[in-house]
């Protein structure tokens, strides 16, 4: 059988491997069609106060501390769907916790709700639940794959309940221009117990690694050196003790809907692996090699429409095969830019994992004409 742990140690320590890894991941929460058609169409910030959608979708993605459906089904979830493809790495999803609990029952999503952020200590459900839910997925892979889990830079952890519950998209925005100061102290605040977090992970979990996700501020204005003053120091506290506690991580730099990043922001975030939106920000892997000191991770447009969603089989092979010659087998690992649908079917991931390893001995040139459609 098939070492798909030594397989990811060996890319990340940069040795020969008999072939490329493949990776890919999908959320396991959902929010009902009708709710979704009406958010949607909703013009500025949500109608709808957070109370109501927490009675409304309770297997929503920030709120897994408090209630059990999320924590059960995204279990349920990860060891089925794993089973079924048995992956060349695993990244747990962070599901229901995706904000700092201080942030949701406070409402931050304003200059002024920001001072009310306050720690929540190592004892909160928000920590000792992760811990625990982690636990018991990286027991059930057993040493099969390295897994790492998806944890939020604490500027990120504020945009998710202003974007995704709030709705105010332009006014968060605006905060981290207008109320730079005050978001980054309400950040540091965040940081603290999201080190927490990551100690409590480390000590108890028998994790690998974290998958850790930064963005840049989407508002005119935000330039680098209000990116290097406001966002970057939580953004390297947090990554800084990731990288105390574990040897390999992952840095994910979040294009999801197409939002757009400097790259060159994070050319110096050290990690072993680098993620970015290859096609929202136009930079090939090829070109991300020349960019960042480590294995290169993605290649896939994950948005609904594209190639991995509605292209046939002979073209996901052939896309699959062109990243890998143009991208170089060293320091490659195929996925995408950022999370897939799960409705993508599970087979369609196997058929690059198949083209992965054909394209790491095929010559070059030399067209995949076998696959059916």
């Amino acid at each position: 059988m098939e070492d798909r742990r030594q397989l990811m140690l060996d890319v990340l320590e940069g040795k020969p491997v008999h072939r490329i890894p493949v990776g890919f991941w999908w959320h396991y929460y959902s929010v009902p069609g009708a709710l979704r058609l009406v958010q949607d169409r909703i013009k500025g910030p949500s109608r709808v106060p957070p109370e109501v959608l927490w009675r409304i979708v309770p297997k929503n993605p920030f709120r897994a501390y408090l209630t059990d459906g999320l924590l059960k089904s995204s279990l349920a979830g990860h060891k089925r769907d794993y089973l079924a493809l048995r992956p060349d790495f695993v990244k747990i999803m962070s599901d229901g916790f995706f904000s700092h609990p201080s942030i949701l029952e406070n409402k931050v999503s304003t200059a002024a709700g920001l001072r009310l952020v306050a720690p929540v200590g190592p004892d909160h459900p928000w920590i000792r639940r992760q811990v625990q839910f982690v636990k018991e997925l990286v027991e059930f892979y057993d040493g099969e794959v390295m897994v790492f889990y998806s944890i939020f830079a604490p500027v990120q952890q504020f945009r998710f309940f202003a974007e995704y519950i709030v709705k105010d998209v332009e006014g968060f925005q605006d905060m981290l221009l207008e109320s730079r100061e005050d978001v980054a102290r309400a950040a540091e605040i965040v940081a603290d117990d999201t080190i927490l977090l990551l100690e409590a992970l480390s000590a108890e979990t028998g994790l690998d690694g974290v998958f850790y996700s930064v963005q840049s501020a989407q508002r005119r204005g935000c330039d680098r050196q209000h990116h290097d003053e406001y966002i970057k120091p939580t953004d390297m506290r947090v990554l800084d003790r990731i990288n105390e506690l574990w040897e390999h991580n992952i840095l994910h730099i979040c294009g999801y809907e197409n939002y757009r990043n400097d790259l060159g922001y994070y050319s110096q975030y050290p990690a072993s692996v680098y993620n970015w939106a290859v096609h929202t920000e136009g930079v090939t892997m090829a070109q991300g090699k020349e960019l960042f000191d480590g294995v290169v991770l993605g290649g896939f447009d994950n948005n609904a429409g594209s190639l991995i969603d509605v292209g046939t089989s002979v073209e996901v092979i052939e896309f699959a095969r062109r990243l890998v010659e143009e991208s170089g087998t060293d320091r490659l690992i195929l996925g995408a830019d950022c999370t897939i649908s799960p409705d993508i079917d599970l087979d369609r991931l196997a058929l690059i994992r198949y083209a992965a390893q054909e394209a790491s001995h095929r010559p070059p040139g030399e067209r995949i004409t076998d696959a059916g459609e």
